[in-house]
């Protein structure tokens, strides 16, 4: 069996109709685990752009986009049914963020891991790998419960470099969610499609 590259997996993920659910494989250092994604259909996809930062990445097209607060942020639902910036029960979100728009200066990823949301509640931290086309991602996940008082959200955070930029990739759902792994996907399947703009890579700096 070949190895799944980035380009194959969303090919798979976006345009194939199958009738049983396919499976993936998200790995860490430790063990691979199988992840069954139900194609019942075509999504299509659409493209972000930050010319500020330097990136694009895909994502569903059933997401929506918001840009109001961070890089980059869709959500599974539309913006007349959030609250107080809180996600409804069913809802997620995924936000994309680098170091400049916080205003941090980080040296090494470690060090902008411990700069981003310093003050959130840590439940679990574990390495992980996804194969790009350009190679293996390392990548830091680092999860985190949000907030002081039910309903409480779970956070799964990824930490990363390519070429020399850090990002963080962060997945926001209620605890407890019976969608988690759906959402893990659709989280991988958006890292995956990251691409740095060389012509605009030096504004992905303070």
């Amino acid at each position: 069996m070949g190895e799944l590259t980035d380009v194959n997996l969303f090919q798979m993920f976006i345009l194939v109709r199958r009738r049983r659910p396919l499976p993936l494989f998200f790995c860490s250092l430790f063990a691979c685990v199988a992840i069954t994604w139900p194609l019942s259909g075509v999504v299509s996809l659409k493209t972000f752009v930050s010319e500020t930062y330097g990136f694009s990445v895909r994502y569903p097209g059933d997401w929506y986009l918001d840009k109001q607060h961070y890089v980059f942020e869709i959500e599974n639902f539309p913006p007349s049914r959030s609250v107080r910036a809180t996600l409804p029960p069913d809802g997620a979100a995924i936000v994309i963020v680098v170091p400049a728009r916080l205003k941090l200066n980080p040296r090494t990823l470690s060090e902008f891991i411990a700069m981003h949301n310093p003050r959130a509640e840590v439940i679990g931290k574990q390495p992980l790998t996804l194969n790009r086309r350009e190679g293996a991602l390392s990548i830091v996940e680092v999860r985190t419960r949000c907030c002081l008082e039910p309903p409480y959200e779970e956070w799964i955070n990824w930490y990363f470099e390519i070429e020399g930029h850090f990002f963080a990739a962060s997945l926001g759902h209620r605890e407890r969610s019976p969608d988690e792994k759906q959402l893990i996907e659709t989280l991988k399947q958006v890292v995956l499609s990251l691409r740095l703009d060389k012509s605009s890579q030096g504004k992905n700096s303070p």
